[in-house]
């Protein structure tokens, strides 16, 4: 036999999920100007963008996977640490692509 959901179970997830779309808008402006910081690079490249670039691209693609569980584990009722937990994870996947994406040095 299974419990009924608790009541507004909907609200972390929505404001976990509205926050992280809202800095993923904002990462996909920085990536675009991220991509200019390779203009003064020599023709080999710039070494160490490649590791800023995947991890900043992984985190915005892991954003989708942790908003999903997080909606998923807040409806379960004997889960809401878990559920709580993904919904913290699910903002902070953007911010370190933002982290990554700002901390790469420019035409060096």
């Amino acid at each position: 036999m299974s419990t009924p959901p608790r009541r507004h179970w909907w609200i972390i997830p929505a404001v976990s999920t509205a926050i992280a779309a809202a800095l993923l808008a904002l990462d996909g402006l920085i990536a675009l100007a991220a991509a200019l910081s390779t203009d003064a690079c020599p023709e080999g490249g710039c070494p160490g963008i490649d590791g800023h670039f995947a991890v900043a691209l992984v985190s915005m693609l892991a954003c989708a996977p942790l908003a999903t569980t997080a909606w998923i584990t807040s409806r379960q009722a004997g889960r809401p640490a878990l559920g709580g937990l993904f919904c913290l994870l699910t903002p902070l996947a953007p911010l370190l692509a933002m982290t990554a994406f700002l901390t790469v040095s420019y035409g060096s």
